[in-house]
């Protein structure tokens, strides 16, 4: 809330106050001037004036024949509401925030949309697809790896996507480059019948990886990954 403050004067003859309104006008033209300077400095969309005073003041001379007459006006400027630049300003801040949130994520959640075999519908591949895609944007390492992963499946499968096992083979390289072992034995099984001096190197990235697979289950070893049934 800021003060505004208009005034416009004019001299007279008698007799006087014929011109009260036109002069009233002009300083609400100057209050008017002052509040847009607020909003504009404010970035808001719109002033609303408040309490708002009129006076008017005459200073005769000559026997009160001649003189000055003055009308003042003085209140505040309270701005409202967002320019459309403000909002957009604010729109995009929220966007952006809400990329830092989605990049931050610690989850790796597209698998629960994975069923065992060919019973995944089409559906649930679609959002296995977009979960995924939004975790490989993780600044979380194992969530992005783990995503990255994700994504090598679908495509590897054809899963709510058109199978593309060169595609699949990039996803599992950057889970491998990340230090996740798995990666590499993904790529491994894919080439397990087709080229075995490839299978044998990625076998071999796979068990030099920092975060080596082990243990049972998915991650059960570089050669569990590649499908060969153990190390």
């Amino acid at each position: 809330m800021q003060k505004v403050y208009g005034v416009a004067c004019d001299s007279f003859t008698w007799p006087y106050g014929k011109n009260d309104e036109a002069l009233k006008s002009r300083a609400m033209e100057s209050v008017n001037a002052q509040a847009q300077a607020i909003v504009s400095a404010a970035d808001a969309k719109e002033a609303e004036l408040a309490n708002v005073n009129i006076t008017k003041n005459i200073w005769p001379w000559f026997w009160g024949l001649m003189g000055q007459k003055c009308v003042q006006i003085d209140g505040y400027a309270i701005p409202k509401g967002l320019s459309a630049a403000a909002e957009a300003r604010k729109k995009a801040a929220e966007e952006a925030a809400e990329e830092v949130r989605q990049a931050n994520t610690h989850s790796c959640e597209g698998w629960k949309y994975l069923a065992m075999g060919s019973s995944t519908t089409k559906e649930d591949a679609q959002k296995a697809l977009e979960t995924f895609t939004r975790d490989s944007k993780s600044t979380d390492p194992h969530t992005q790896a783990c995503a990255l992963e994700g994504l090598g499946f679908l495509y590897q499968y054809g899963l709510g996507v058109k199978q593309d096992k060169a595609k699949a083979i990039q996803f599992y390289e950057q889970e491998g480059k990340l230090g996740y072992g798995i990666g590499y034995g993904n790529i491994a099984g894919i080439f397990q019948d087709s080229d075995e001096k490839k299978m044998s190197y990625y076998l071999d990235l796979c068990n030099q990886a920092p975060h080596k697979p082990g243990g049972n289950g998915r991650d059960g070893g570089c050669a569990l990954a590649a499908g060969l049934g153990g190390d």
